[in-house]
């Protein structure tokens, strides 16, 4: 099987040639009562022939958590199933969590199934749609929740596990990696802690983003989101969303490697996926690359929108295959 990061070469407009987008795209759309008007994912679990996609969704400021259902073979089709207790996770009636809770990071840790999500005390993108903020701007209000899962549904923690949003968990020896993102200069940056229980969580870099925006001019030059990391062929990658003059508009979606989770190293030739052409539902952006590998073909989950979050968001779930 060849490895991830080896379908791509050094040179960015290569590499937009290497998916193959799913004619059955978007195969996950808005519509429903608590995403009427947009949905992304935002992991994926594999339970046998069984994979299970978290998403988020929501309706002007409030923002909920759901999952869908399909096989392993028709994860590129238009067939997903959704849970019927969808939402399964709802703003909260008081707390950290009662404005919005979405960027649900599933993962399975010492026999439970974990879910971390980004929490706001009011609305899940009011500071996204300021679209110019100044270098000291911040959101006052983003946080991580933590809750796992029982027989009958989610049961959250009361308080926050860290500061920050958009987390994404991974376990490697025994211990939980978690990422997300922090605004800094009026973008992204993304950091990192650890956990061997789940819950109480150390920052990884003396608390120093892992992964910072490039230099003046790059793609990627104002803000980094939506970190999805996973091993792949003795090292690890990292999927993320750049942009060079936008917060939550992404414009495309580059690749990073490591061998400890701590210090990565952005790839030469991204970005390594883009938004699709005029007239299509990602013509805009493209964000929250989830991956998946199956029968050894590699593809990606992702949020895209024909439309800026400035506008309202609007959008949909599609799938892109890695090209052999």
């Amino acid at each position: 099987m060849v490895p991830f990061i080896g379908h791509f070469k050094a040179d960015a407009e290569s590499n937009r040639d290497a998916w193959l987008r799913s004619p059955y795209n978007p195969v996950i759309r808005y519509g429903d009562t608590w995403c009427r008007e947009f949905i992304a994912p935002s992991s994926v679990l594999v339970d046998g022939d069984t994979v299970t996609l978290y998403c988020e969704g929501g309706a002007g400021d409030r923002e909920c958590i759901g999952r869908y259902s399909s096989s392993l073979g028709q994860v590129s089709e238009a067939g997903w199933s959704p849970d019927p207790r969808n939402p399964l996770l709802e703003p909260a009636a008081v707390g950290f969590d009662q404005g919005s809770v979405f960027d649900p990071a599933a993962v399975r840790f010492r026999g439970q199934t974990h879910l971390y999500y980004s929490a706001t005390a009011g609305g899940a993108h009011a500071f996204a749609e300021l679209g110019e903020v100044g270098p000291d701007d911040a959101p006052d209000d983003e946080t991580i929740g933590h809750a796992t899962e029982a027989a009958d549904g989610f049961v959250r923690d009361p308080h926050p596990v860290i500061n920050g949003r958009c987390p994404y968990a991974v376990e490697v020896g025994g211990q939980l990696y978690l990422y997300y993102v922090k605004v800094v200069a009026g973008g992204y940056r993304i950091y990192g802690a650890r956990s061997a229980d789940g819950v109480t969580f150390t920052p990884l870099a003396n608390e120093r983003p892992l992964l910072d925006v490039g230099t003046s001019g790059q793609w990627d030059s104002f803000t980094v989101t939506t970190p999805k990391v996973f091993a792949d062929s003795g090292q690890f990658v990292m999927l993320y969303a750049g942009d060079d003059g936008l917060i939550d508009d992404p414009r495309g979606i580059g690749i990073a490697v490591s061998t400890d989770l701590v210090d990565w190293r952005k790839h030469p030739g991204n970005p390594v996926f883009v938004p699709g052409r005029r007239g299509q539902f990602d013509s805009l952006s493209v964000a929250s690359p989830v991956p998946l590998c199956v029968d050894g073909s590699w593809q990606i989950f992702y949020a895209g929108t024909a439309r800026p979050v400035a506008e309202g968001l609007q959008s949909q779930i599609g799938v892109a295959r890695l090209l052999a």
